[in-house]
């Protein structure tokens, strides 16, 4: 299976993503290469920058037009563009809307949201357009809390909550999550995770409101009570 996916970037102080270059993947059973080019148009780019600062550097050494480039270190992806798709959590989240156990890491690339975190985002045109999405306001914590578990032990849910916490599989992480908004923004909410050893809510948060108090900027953090269970 060969498929190619245009790699957009937020370049720094800009709002509005722009085209960097052309990514393909080629996996054949449990085999994956992949390589990339950079755009003609965005290495002339004033403000252009690296994309990996190991294996796609174009600034401090010479690329040839149309140069196909391949990740270091023996590598099967990129480190910036792996690091851009879904962790184990949001890629179990997409397995479930797949109904399957694993799917071909480009299946992971396309159907993680737009809206992720980091610099990169990934198109299928070099003139498609950034998709919008509502993100979720039902904030019945036991709800999804309990949506939560069945996805972590595999059990069936509906489609429309899968698509709620589709919405945090771009957040990258191992652990449960869903992003939701309320009248004062967005929040990602961390639910438990059925191999916890200990309250991570409680941890998180007081190691961010311990920062803070050292001058760290750092996220508002918030603990809800849900099921005799609390969520970050």
């Amino acid at each position: 299976m060969i498929s190619k996916t245009i790699v957009f970037v937020y370049l720094p102080g800009e709002v509005k993503a722009v085209p960097a270059g052309t990514l393909t993947l080629n996996q054949f059973s449990n085999e994956i290469s992949s390589k990339f080019i950079y755009g003609s148009r965005y290495t002339k780019r004033h403000n252009a920058i690296a994309l990996d600062p190991v294996s796609l550097q174009f600034k401090a050494m010479v690329r040839k037009p149309e140069e196909e480039i391949v990740p270091r270190n023996n590598l099967h992806l990129f480190g910036a563009f792996r690091d851009a798709t879904p962790d184990s959590w949001g890629r179990r989240v997409i397995e479930k809307q797949f109904h399957a156990n694993q799917l071909p890491e480009v299946e992971y690339i396309k159907h993680s949201f737009d809206d992720r975190v980091g610099a990169l985002d990934f198109r299928d045109t070099p003139t498609s357009d950034e998709k919008k999405y509502p993100f979720n306001r039902v904030l019945n914590f036991p709800y999804l809390l309990d949506c939560a578990n069945k996805i972590e032990h595999d059990e069936p849910v509906p489609d429309h909550v899968l698509r709620i916490f589709n919405f945090g599989s771009s957040m990258g992480g191992a652990r449960p999550k869903a992003v939701v908004e309320d009248d004062f923004g967005l929040w990602l909410a961390k639910f438990k995770a059925k191999n916890d050893k200990f309250n991570y809510a409680k941890v998180e948060h007081a190691t961010t409101r311990m920062a803070h108090e050292c001058g760290i900027d750092v996220p508002e953090t918030k603990i809800e009570r849900a099921a005799d269970t609390d969520i970050l």
